[in-house]
Protein backbone atom coordinates (compact mmCIF):
# COMPACT_ATOMS: atom_id res chain seq x y z
CA UNK A 1 0.00 0.00 0.00
CA UNK A 2 1.56 3.21 -0.41
CA UNK A 3 2.22 5.98 2.11
CA UNK A 4 -0.06 8.88 2.56
CA UNK A 5 1.17 12.38 1.26
CA UNK A 6 2.75 14.30 4.74
CA UNK A 7 0.49 17.22 5.65
CA UNK A 8 1.54 20.72 4.23
CA UNK A 9 3.88 22.47 7.04
CA UNK A 10 1.97 25.54 8.21
CA UNK A 11 5.73 27.29 9.44
CA UNK A 12 6.20 26.75 5.50
CA UNK A 13 3.47 27.91 4.17
CA UNK A 14 3.87 31.33 6.44
CA UNK A 15 7.08 31.85 5.09
CA UNK A 16 6.08 31.78 1.55
CA UNK A 17 3.61 33.71 2.03
CA UNK A 18 5.57 36.53 3.59
CA UNK A 19 8.10 35.99 1.37
CA UNK A 20 5.34 36.96 -1.87
CA UNK A 21 4.24 39.87 0.31
CA UNK A 22 7.42 41.37 0.69
CA UNK A 23 8.07 40.27 -2.76
CA UNK A 24 4.68 42.53 -3.62
CA UNK A 25 5.34 45.85 -1.83
CA UNK A 26 8.97 45.78 -3.07
CA UNK A 27 7.42 45.85 -6.45
CA UNK A 28 4.66 48.43 -5.47
CA UNK A 29 7.89 50.79 -3.94
CA UNK A 30 9.44 50.27 -7.04
CA UNK A 31 6.66 51.26 -9.01
CA UNK A 32 6.47 54.45 -6.76
CA UNK A 33 9.51 55.47 -7.40
CA UNK A 34 9.77 55.07 -11.36
CA UNK A 35 6.18 57.36 -11.16
CA UNK A 36 7.78 59.87 -8.90
CA UNK A 37 10.73 59.70 -11.11
CA UNK A 38 8.81 60.38 -14.00
CA UNK A 39 6.67 62.89 -12.60
CA UNK A 40 10.24 64.92 -11.66
CA UNK A 41 11.21 64.24 -15.29
CA UNK A 42 8.08 66.21 -16.58
CA UNK A 43 9.04 68.73 -13.68
CA UNK A 44 11.96 69.14 -15.16
CA UNK A 45 10.87 69.43 -18.96
CA UNK A 46 8.27 72.19 -18.19
CA UNK A 47 10.92 73.87 -16.27
CA UNK A 48 13.39 73.29 -20.16
CA UNK A 49 10.57 75.12 -21.75
CA UNK A 50 9.86 78.00 -19.46
CA UNK A 51 13.49 78.28 -19.58
CA UNK A 52 13.85 78.15 -23.20
CA UNK A 53 10.61 80.46 -23.29
CA UNK A 54 11.92 83.13 -21.07
CA UNK A 55 15.84 82.90 -23.26
CA UNK A 56 13.53 83.53 -26.71
CA UNK A 57 11.59 86.50 -24.72
CA UNK A 58 15.39 88.08 -24.06
CA UNK A 59 16.39 87.58 -27.06
CA UNK A 60 13.34 89.03 -28.85
CA UNK A 61 13.80 91.80 -26.50
CA UNK A 62 17.31 91.98 -27.62
CA UNK A 63 16.75 92.02 -31.00
CA UNK A 64 13.64 94.70 -30.14
CA UNK A 65 15.23 96.98 -28.03
CA UNK A 66 18.88 98.03 -30.03
CA UNK A 67 16.53 99.41 -33.26
CA UNK A 68 14.50 101.61 -30.64
CA UNK A 69 17.68 102.65 -28.74
CA UNK A 70 19.41 103.65 -32.04
CA UNK A 71 16.62 105.71 -33.45
CA UNK A 72 15.35 107.24 -30.24
CA UNK A 73 19.26 108.02 -28.53
CA UNK A 74 20.35 110.16 -31.88
CA UNK A 75 16.73 112.43 -31.98
CA UNK A 76 17.63 112.78 -28.11
CA UNK A 77 20.84 113.79 -28.11
CA UNK A 78 20.15 115.88 -31.28
CA UNK A 79 16.98 117.81 -29.55
CA UNK A 80 19.03 118.74 -26.29
CA UNK A 81 22.00 119.92 -28.25
CA UNK A 82 19.57 121.73 -30.11
CA UNK A 83 17.28 123.18 -27.33
CA UNK A 84 20.55 124.59 -25.43
CA UNK A 85 21.44 126.38 -28.79
CA UNK A 86 18.56 127.90 -29.02
CA UNK A 87 18.39 129.02 -25.73
CA UNK A 88 21.71 130.69 -26.19
CA UNK A 89 20.16 132.66 -29.14
CA UNK A 90 16.99 134.21 -27.47
CA UNK A 91 17.49 136.84 -25.14
CA UNK A 92 16.39 136.04 -21.35
CA UNK A 93 17.81 134.79 -17.70
CA UNK A 94 18.79 131.47 -19.30
CA UNK A 95 21.07 133.10 -22.20
CA UNK A 96 22.40 135.56 -19.87
CA UNK A 97 23.30 132.39 -17.43
CA UNK A 98 24.76 130.39 -20.64
CA UNK A 99 27.08 133.50 -21.17
CA UNK A 100 28.42 133.73 -17.86
CA UNK A 101 28.44 130.40 -16.85
CA UNK A 102 29.10 128.28 -20.07
CA UNK A 103 31.28 129.99 -22.09
CA UNK A 104 34.61 130.34 -22.68
CA UNK A 105 35.45 134.05 -23.97
CA UNK A 106 36.66 135.14 -20.72
CA UNK A 107 39.42 132.64 -20.43
CA UNK A 108 43.21 133.02 -21.02
CA UNK A 109 44.51 133.39 -24.79
CA UNK A 110 46.36 130.15 -24.78
CA UNK A 111 43.72 128.09 -22.81
CA UNK A 112 41.43 128.97 -25.72
CA UNK A 113 43.54 127.62 -27.95
CA UNK A 114 43.29 124.31 -26.21
CA UNK A 115 39.77 124.67 -26.07
CA UNK A 116 39.44 125.04 -30.36
CA UNK A 117 41.76 122.11 -30.18
CA UNK A 118 39.32 120.15 -28.35
CA UNK A 119 36.65 121.21 -30.08
CA UNK A 120 37.92 119.74 -33.11
CA UNK A 121 37.85 115.99 -32.42
CA UNK A 122 34.43 115.55 -31.93
CA UNK A 123 33.50 117.04 -35.44
CA UNK A 124 36.70 115.14 -36.76
CA UNK A 125 35.32 111.91 -35.02
CA UNK A 126 32.24 112.24 -37.19
CA UNK A 127 34.63 112.89 -40.26
CA UNK A 128 36.35 109.79 -39.26
CA UNK A 129 33.23 107.45 -38.33
CA UNK A 130 31.34 108.22 -41.76
CA UNK A 131 34.40 107.39 -43.88
CA UNK A 132 34.95 104.29 -41.86
CA UNK A 133 31.35 103.12 -41.43
CA UNK A 134 29.73 104.87 -44.42
CA UNK A 135 32.67 104.84 -47.17
CA UNK A 136 34.58 101.42 -46.15
CA UNK A 137 37.53 103.16 -46.07
CA UNK A 138 40.32 101.54 -44.01
CA UNK A 139 42.73 103.21 -42.00
CA UNK A 140 45.65 103.02 -39.30
CA UNK A 141 42.42 102.91 -36.66
CA UNK A 142 40.11 105.81 -35.52
CA UNK A 143 42.66 107.37 -33.49
CA UNK A 144 45.54 108.61 -35.26
CA UNK A 145 44.07 110.79 -38.12
CA UNK A 146 42.63 112.81 -35.21
CA UNK A 147 45.76 112.89 -33.52
CA UNK A 148 47.92 113.18 -36.80
CA UNK A 149 45.45 116.34 -37.25
CA UNK A 150 46.30 118.12 -34.09
CA UNK A 151 49.73 117.70 -35.18
CA UNK A 152 49.45 119.09 -38.60
CA UNK A 153 47.92 122.70 -36.86
CA UNK A 154 51.65 122.66 -35.37
CA UNK A 155 53.40 121.61 -38.63
CA UNK A 156 51.12 122.65 -41.48
CA UNK A 157 49.94 119.63 -43.89
CA UNK A 158 52.67 119.61 -46.17
CA UNK A 159 55.61 119.82 -44.13
CA UNK A 160 54.07 117.75 -41.61
CA UNK A 161 53.52 114.47 -44.26
CA UNK A 162 56.66 114.57 -45.64
CA UNK A 163 58.71 114.63 -42.37
CA UNK A 164 55.94 111.91 -41.10
CA UNK A 165 56.49 110.06 -44.49
CA UNK A 166 60.13 109.83 -44.05
CA UNK A 167 59.71 108.74 -40.02
CA UNK A 168 57.50 105.89 -41.19
CA UNK A 169 60.00 104.93 -43.64
CA UNK A 170 62.74 104.63 -41.22
CA UNK A 171 60.84 103.33 -38.72
CA UNK A 172 59.51 100.71 -40.75
CA UNK A 173 62.92 99.39 -41.15
CA UNK A 174 63.98 99.17 -38.00
CA UNK A 175 60.48 97.73 -36.79
CA UNK A 176 61.00 94.08 -37.69
CA UNK A 177 64.42 94.41 -35.93
CA UNK A 178 63.24 94.79 -32.97
CA UNK A 179 60.22 92.37 -33.48
CA UNK A 180 62.09 89.48 -33.32
CA UNK A 181 60.98 88.02 -29.93
CA UNK A 182 63.75 89.26 -27.95
CA UNK A 183 61.75 92.48 -26.67
CA UNK A 184 57.88 92.88 -25.52
CA UNK A 185 55.78 95.21 -27.12
CA UNK A 186 56.37 98.01 -24.36
CA UNK A 187 59.97 97.63 -24.83
CA UNK A 188 59.75 97.97 -28.43
CA UNK A 189 57.54 100.52 -28.42
CA UNK A 190 59.77 102.79 -26.45
CA UNK A 191 62.82 102.36 -28.43
CA UNK A 192 60.94 103.14 -31.33
CA UNK A 193 59.94 106.16 -29.32
CA UNK A 194 63.75 106.85 -28.73
CA UNK A 195 64.44 106.57 -32.40
CA UNK A 196 61.59 109.29 -33.57
CA UNK A 197 63.01 111.61 -30.88
CA UNK A 198 66.85 111.15 -32.23
CA UNK A 199 65.50 111.49 -35.95
CA UNK A 200 63.23 114.98 -34.63
CA UNK A 201 66.73 116.56 -32.73
CA UNK A 202 68.56 115.66 -36.29
CA UNK A 203 65.91 117.24 -38.30
CA UNK A 204 66.33 119.84 -36.09
CA UNK A 205 69.59 120.57 -36.44
CA UNK A 206 69.24 120.48 -39.81
CA UNK A 207 66.75 122.96 -40.12
CA UNK A 208 68.74 125.39 -38.14
CA UNK A 209 72.26 124.96 -40.07
CA UNK A 210 70.49 125.26 -43.29
CA UNK A 211 68.23 128.24 -42.13
CA UNK A 212 64.96 126.77 -42.85
CA UNK A 213 61.46 127.48 -41.58
CA UNK A 214 60.00 124.78 -43.63
CA UNK A 215 62.39 121.79 -41.70
CA UNK A 216 62.12 123.51 -38.56
CA UNK A 217 57.81 123.73 -38.62
CA UNK A 218 58.26 120.16 -39.55
CA UNK A 219 60.41 118.98 -37.17
CA UNK A 220 57.87 119.91 -34.05
CA UNK A 221 55.86 116.83 -35.24
CA UNK A 222 54.68 115.46 -31.44
CA UNK A 223 56.88 112.63 -31.29
CA UNK A 224 54.15 110.25 -29.57
CA UNK A 225 51.57 110.53 -32.59
CA UNK A 226 54.61 109.83 -34.86
CA UNK A 227 55.43 106.66 -33.26
CA UNK A 228 52.11 105.27 -32.58
CA UNK A 229 51.52 106.13 -36.61
CA UNK A 230 54.64 104.59 -37.31
CA UNK A 231 53.93 101.52 -35.44
CA UNK A 232 50.10 100.89 -36.80
CA UNK A 233 51.59 101.15 -40.25
CA UNK A 234 54.30 98.61 -39.64
CA UNK A 235 51.93 96.53 -37.96
CA UNK A 236 49.83 96.71 -41.16
CA UNK A 237 52.87 96.23 -43.44
CA UNK A 238 54.08 93.19 -41.61
CA UNK A 239 50.30 90.89 -41.71
CA UNK A 240 49.09 92.34 -44.98
CA UNK A 241 51.90 93.42 -46.57
CA UNK A 242 53.04 96.67 -48.39
CA UNK A 243 50.05 97.28 -50.34
CA UNK A 244 47.39 97.63 -48.10
CA UNK A 245 50.03 99.49 -45.61
CA UNK A 246 50.56 102.06 -47.97
CA UNK A 247 46.47 102.29 -48.72
CA UNK A 248 46.36 102.80 -44.82
CA UNK A 249 48.98 105.48 -44.23
CA UNK A 250 47.80 107.59 -47.26
CA UNK A 251 43.85 107.15 -46.08
CA UNK A 252 44.95 108.06 -43.01
CA UNK A 253 47.07 111.17 -44.07
CA UNK A 254 44.35 112.52 -46.62
CA UNK A 255 41.72 111.75 -43.47
CA UNK A 256 43.57 113.88 -41.33
CA UNK A 257 44.72 116.42 -43.68
CA UNK A 258 40.52 117.06 -44.63
CA UNK A 259 40.25 117.26 -40.51
CA UNK A 260 42.86 119.96 -40.31
CA UNK A 261 41.41 121.79 -43.24
CA UNK A 262 38.29 121.83 -41.73
CA UNK A 263 39.15 123.54 -38.48
CA UNK A 264 41.36 126.22 -40.57
CA UNK A 265 38.22 127.92 -41.54
CA UNK A 266 38.00 130.53 -39.06
CA UNK A 267 34.17 130.98 -39.81
CA UNK A 268 33.22 127.50 -38.66
CA UNK A 269 35.85 127.58 -35.26
CA UNK A 270 34.38 130.63 -34.03
CA UNK A 271 30.73 128.81 -34.58
CA UNK A 272 32.50 125.79 -32.72
CA UNK A 273 33.59 128.11 -29.71
CA UNK A 274 29.97 130.29 -29.55
CA UNK A 275 28.08 126.70 -29.39
CA UNK A 276 30.15 124.06 -27.83
CA UNK A 277 26.97 122.54 -27.02
CA UNK A 278 27.39 121.66 -30.72
CA UNK A 279 29.05 118.66 -29.61
CA UNK A 280 26.10 117.18 -28.50
CA UNK A 281 25.02 117.48 -32.19
CA UNK A 282 28.23 116.08 -33.34
CA UNK A 283 27.67 112.91 -30.62
CA UNK A 284 24.11 112.51 -32.47
CA UNK A 285 25.60 112.66 -35.62
CA UNK A 286 28.12 109.88 -35.11
CA UNK A 287 25.20 107.38 -33.45
CA UNK A 288 23.29 107.92 -36.45
CA UNK A 289 25.92 107.09 -39.01
CA UNK A 290 27.61 104.73 -36.83
CA UNK A 291 24.12 102.50 -36.94
CA UNK A 292 21.70 103.51 -40.03
CA UNK A 293 24.41 104.32 -42.17
CA UNK A 294 26.97 101.25 -42.56
CA UNK A 295 27.32 101.15 -46.36
CA UNK A 296 30.75 100.18 -46.76
CA UNK A 297 30.43 101.52 -50.75
CA UNK A 298 34.29 101.48 -51.37
CA UNK A 299 35.11 98.65 -49.31
CA UNK A 300 35.37 96.39 -51.74
CA UNK A 301 37.73 98.73 -54.14
CA UNK A 302 40.82 98.77 -51.80
CA UNK A 303 43.68 96.42 -51.38
CA UNK A 304 42.47 92.91 -50.05
CA UNK A 305 44.70 93.09 -47.04
CA UNK A 306 42.92 96.31 -46.22
CA UNK A 307 39.71 94.28 -45.93
CA UNK A 308 41.05 93.02 -42.61
CA UNK A 309 40.38 94.18 -39.20
CA UNK A 310 41.63 97.53 -38.65
CA UNK A 311 39.71 98.16 -35.11
CA UNK A 312 43.17 96.55 -33.89
CA UNK A 313 45.84 99.05 -35.20
CA UNK A 314 45.37 101.68 -32.57
CA UNK A 315 46.26 98.49 -29.71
Amino acid sequence: MSEAAPPPDPEAAATGDASATAKDANATAQAAITTAQAADGTAMAADGTAMAADGTALVDEAIVEPSVLTLTMPLLVLAVGAAVMVLRLVPGPVATWLADYASFDNLPEATQLHVDDLLLVPIASVLVVFCRVSMGLRMLGPFRPILIALAFYQTGVLAGSVFMAAVLAVVTCLRPRLANGLLPYFGRLTVLLSCVVLIELMVLLLGHHLESEYILQASVFPIVVLCLSADGFARVLSSDGLGPAIWRGTTTVAIAATISTIGNIDEFADFLFEFPEFVLVEIALILFISTRMKWDLLARSQPDGSRSDDSKSDG
